[in-house]
């Protein structure tokens, strides 16, 4: 496949003195973060009063920060057994294991549900950490690595599998001139927030 090279110069100067717009202008992008074209339109994420909102980051976060606010309000953690811990991990575990492999693709309700137990499972493990009898920074130092690494994760294979799709569609040649993207570009464009030029043709 014969794909065009496009060149993006950000000017940082401009951005850095206007950040509202420049976000602004990132939109939908900013929250829903997929593409916004029909391939990325289902079970990706949701839209509520007309703001597209990520389905994995506004179900998983919200649920790990309520969680863990709760724990601080309430102490409940002691009252959860270490082997009921063990058991949620390992549920969730499974869980995600059958949502990488599609297990109910298609189904919004699984996608919420896989989403909220993975917060619930990032709890959960947040919570053996802090049982380790180890010292207290250690822990903290633990559950960073944690965090991070399992993000990064994450990360990756949302950008693989985005990419995944991306190289299937008719107007991948174009990326990022794309009808996902071209509509933030133009408006990046027009406020002077980056410069796009077109660099050469290469085969895929």
């Amino acid at each position: 496949m014969e794909k065009t090279v496009w060149d993006i110069q950000f000017h940082w100067k401009r951005i850095l003195s206007h950040l509202w717009t420049f976000f602004s202008d990132l939109m939908p992008f900013v929250l829903s973060h997929h593409p916004e074209c029909e391939k990325f339109s289902e079970n990706h994420y949701i839209t509520i009063r007309g703001i597209k909102l990520c389905i994995g980051c506004f179900f998983t976060i919200p649920t790990i920060v309520g969680l863990v606010l709760l724990q601080g309000i309430f102490h409940y953690w002691r009252l959860i057994p270490t082997s009921l811990a063990f058991a949620v991990v390992g549920g969730v575990s499974m869980i995600q294991v059958c949502a990488f492999l599609d297990v109910g693709k298609g189904s919004l309700g699984w996608k919420l549900f896989t989403k909220i137990a993975h917060g619930i499972g990032f709890v959960a493990v947040f919570l053996l950490i802090f049982r380790l009898p180890i010292a207290e920074v250690w822990k903290w130092i633990f559950s960073y690595v944690f965090y991070f690494t399992t993000g990064s994760l994450i990360g990756f294979i949302r950008a693989y599998r985005m990419d995944a799709v991306c190289s299937n569609c008719p107007e991948y040649a174009a990326f990022p001139m794309c009808y996902g993207f071209t509509h933030i570009l133009e408006r990046l464009q027009t406020h002077g927030f980056i410069e796009v030029t077109k660099r050469e043709k290469t085969h895929q």
